[in-house]
């Protein structure tokens, strides 16, 4: 379900996204170390900015609006791929 211009300047969803960041050592390490690795449970807010046809959602801790009205400028944006995404929660943002 991709998010069009128009859905996102009406009415942008402010959403939880719990994932799994995939962690990396970029160092030699001893064979005995290898298990010592694990990845990080997260938890990301922000404004659901767009979702890809693979279905990487686009996330953007904060949102303005152009001095005309008539676009959204975001920032502080995030990509989140689908394989580490394990939950969305829409807020409630009143």
């Amino acid at each position: 379900m991709a998010v069009t211009k128009k859905e996102t300047l009406i009415r942008p969803k402010l959403i939880r996204v719990e994932w799994v960041d995939p962690a990396s050592i970029s160092r030699w390490t001893e064979e005995e170390d290898l298990g010592n690795l694990a990845e990080r449970q997260c938890q990301t807010v922000g404004w659901l900015v767009g979702k890809s046809t693979k279905g990487t959602v686009m996330i953007a801790s904060s949102m303005s609006v152009t001095e005309q009205g008539e676009d959204r400028l975001w920032a502080d944006r995030t990509a989140i791929p689908r394989g580490c995404i394990r939950r969305i929660v829409v807020l409630d943002a009143r």
